[in-house]
């Protein structure tokens, strides 16, 4: 990307996935193409068209929107359904006692198939979240980046380039940018917790069986 001071014109590169195409590569699901985004924010940022930061804060936008729809379509979605196969949405309190193993966790530490099916979709979960977390710190660097550069530009710039005006206009939505890649980094934390908690049950010993049963458990999971 660069831009002209003189003419006011920036020009950018974009290169990856979907720039044009409306299905995600990996799911195969439906997708608002980048090109379509870029659009779109565009035409509701023409107050910002001078600012020399303005692609590369809509991309930031760009991309905290495409997590936020893989966190709540996707990755939520999976770890819903692992925690209700599991049964860990009842209360745990009373695990020890009689009765209280649910049968569905009974017969998750007795069929070595079922065990291994349910480890692996939350292993491929928790693998998601772990990369998730990586992608929203990018998201939190890029935040930093262009509100160091814009601090940069205001020192150097005069107000015939950059008016004062645009620039905090900018540096507003590069804060919400930036608390919004905050909240969902701390959202895919406690998903990480709930991931935890569900190994840990499909690692629970259950009273009613016998050690060699747990033993082979534990077996197989390493």
């Amino acid at each position: 990307m660069t831009h002209s001071f003189i003419t006011g014109n920036t020009y950018a590169f974009l290169h990856g996935w979907s720039v044009f195409g409306d299905r995600n590569v990996v799911s195969g699901e439906w997708a608002i193409s980048h090109s379509e985004r870029f659009h779109q924010l565009l035409t509701s940022s023409t107050s910002l068209w001078r600012h020399p930061l303005l692609l590369p804060t809509l991309l930031l936008q760009e991309h905290l929107f495409r997590a936020s729809e893989f966190s709540w379509r996707a990755l939520s979605r999976d770890v819903t359904s692992v925690e209700k196969d599991l049964a860990v949405t009842k209360s745990g309190r009373l695990v020890t006692t009689k009765h209280a193993v649910p049968e569905e966790i009974k017969n998750l530490l007795t069929n070595d198939d079922l065990r291994l099916r349910i480890t692996t979709r939350v292993n491929t979960a928790l693998t998601d979240a772990i990369n998730f977390t990586t992608v929203l710190k990018w998201d939190q660097r890029l935040g930093q980046f262009i509100q160091r550069v814009d601090k940069e530009l205001q020192r150097n710039c005069d107000e015939g380039n950059l008016p004062l005006g645009l620039a905090k206009d900018l540096e507003s939505a590069v804060d919400h940018l930036l608390c919004e890649a905050i909240s969902a980094t701390e959202y895919i934390d406690s998903v990480k917790s709930r991931l935890e908690v569900q190994l840990s049950v499909v690692c629970f010993q259950s009273p009613e069986l016998p050690n060699d049963t747990y033993k082979m458990t534990q077996a197989n999971r390493l």
